[in-house]
């Protein structure tokens, strides 16, 4: 019994986390409490709850439980697919926030929007992510199969789980034959990374469960007629966008010393990180890692830098700027569109020249006042231009309706 109520907090706890206003958050938290320990004690019998148990038995069981609060006579349904671990990263996050503004639209597409672990050969799951705020439970894909009324369904599938998703599910003859039993199939493919994106004969397993396969894009570069013709999709791009509204700016005299880096490796990250360390003594550097988004943000309006050894033109660099801090990036070609000036004191060719001009360049930034505020104005006109709200959600009420940027030639 122990273990029932040890588990029951826990699973509460989770499952509110998300909820700011705090008699409420206790309110429904101590509802969920009771409401765990009372179905854990029915399944007892099946579940052997007293021995140690791990997450993976434990999630699952926790699903079963919550499915039952969906809608499971809907018609139609929008289902995002995600990694199967409960961390943290831009394109997860993205994934989300899609889900919570397809969810408030659906006065157009008329779908319910449930979020699942992506089909994989291990079963792995989880129920609640935790690193930022969010009002989804995170369901298993196999349970898609409770949904017994479902006549349309999108899948969003992410761009790197498209070339293994037939002969993962495949391997459930049950699931199969779900899929290929709904009469109008729609999937989706994320294309956050370019990079991550397989080509066009390694998805075409997919045309065994529908014809109906579009793109989402995240960046301007990606999202042209060349590409649209390359994977024989329809292309849109749905542009990203973070609300930072509900954290405070502190301007950056007042912010601390300190040099924050993300986690992306690269063959000279750490000996640029070495020669910072040396030259730079008085900064203190962290890396970004194994936190909140919360907690990830208050660093950011904390700190004087930060370093993106990523993809650029991402968030790392992005909500720095709108933090009024000073970003630094090496250019890539894949993430930066070239609508935009990007000849600033805080872009590389390269890390080899990042590692010999990135002391310079912070000591610039700290002393020269009117060059770190030409730079942080130019980065946040940039992104109040390309990545506001209106075209982020712009862009989603197109993919409701059916509209795309581009449609592929000779398809």
């Amino acid at each position: 019994m122990l273990c029932i109520m040890k588990y029951s907090k826990r699973l509460a706890y989770w499952l509110t986390c998300w909820i700011i206003v705090a008699p409420w958050r206790r309110t429904l938290r101590q509802h969920l409490f009771e409401w765990f320990v009372k179905t854990f004690v029915e399944k007892k019998a099946e579940v052997e709850i007293e021995q140690p148990i791990t997450d993976e038995r434990l999630f699952p069981l926790i699903q079963d439980c919550l499915i039952k609060t969906e809608n499971l006579s809907a018609k139609k349904l929008i289902v995002m697919l995600v990694p199967e671990g409960n961390f943290m990263s831009g394109g997860i996050y993205s994934f989300f926030t899609i889900a919570k503004e397809l969810k408030s639209l659906k006065h157009i597409h008329g779908c319910d929007v449930v979020v699942m672990t992506r089909p994989n050969v291990n079963l792995r799951t989880y129920v609640r992510q935790t690193h930022f705020r969010n009002e989804f439970i995170v369901y298993r894909f196999s349970q898609l199969c409770l949904f017994s009324e479902l006549e349309e369904l999108i899948l969003f599938i992410p761009e790197e789980s498209v070339a293994r998703f037939h002969n993962i599910i495949s391997f459930s003859k049950q699931i199969m034959n779900y899929i290929q039993s709904i009469g109008k199939l729609h999937i989706n493919i994320m294309n956050q990374n370019i990079l991550l994106m397989p080509e066009r004969q390694e998805f075409q397993s997919l045309y065994q469960l529908t014809s109906n396969i579009t793109q989402t894009t995240a960046h301007d570069q990606y999202c042209t007629q060349e590409f649209s013709d390359r994977y024989g999709l329809k292309t849109l791009l749905i542009p990203p966008f973070t609300d930072l509204s509900l954290y405070p700016i502190i301007p950056f005299e007042k912010k601390k010393k300190r040099i924050l880096y993300s986690p992306d490796t690269d063959v000279k990250k750490s000996e640029i990180l070495n020669k910072l360390a040396e030259e730079l003594p008085e900064y203190e550097l962290m890396e970004i890692k194994g936190m909140t988004f919360d907690y990830y943000v208050s660093l950011v309006s904390q700190s004087r830098f930060m370093i993106t050894f990523g993809e650029g033109l991402d968030g790392y660099f992005a909500q720095t700027f709108l933090m009024q801090g000073v970003a630094f990036a090496v250019y890539n070609k894949h993430f930066f569109p070239e609508s935009e000036d990007f000849n600033t004191e805080n872009i590389f060719t390269s890390y080899d020249e990042m590692k010999e001009k990135i002391v310079e360049s912070i000591l610039m930034y700290e002393r020269d006042e009117s060059l770190r505020e030409s730079a942080i104005g130019h980065y946040v006109d940039m992104q109040n231009r390309l990545y506001s709200k209106k075209r982020y959600l712009a862009a989603l009420e197109r993919f409701c309706l059916n509209e795309y940027d581009f449609y592929p030639k000779n398809h």
